[in-house]
């Protein structure tokens, strides 16, 4: 009979096979690898960017267009 190898982990997530990674570097590294994750920072960066926008969106409300 054949033995097979099973891999524990995703390919490209060895970090071992990346000598001097960074920390940054692993998580992004990481991240990419889950697109759930990658969709979800999508949607808190987008909430990020109205939140930092609220204060110039309220200042036209109000104003006398004439």
């Amino acid at each position: 009979m054949s033995e097979a190898i099973v891999a524990s982990q995703a390919p490209g997530t060895d970090l071992a096979s990346v000598p001097g990674a960074s920390g940054a570097r692993q998580f992004w590294r990481r991240l990419r690898a889950q697109r759930a994750a990658l969709v979800a920072a999508g949607v808190v960066a987008l909430l990020v960017l109205f939140a930092l926008a609220a204060p110039l969106l309220t200042a036209v409300e109000g104003q006398d267009p004439t």
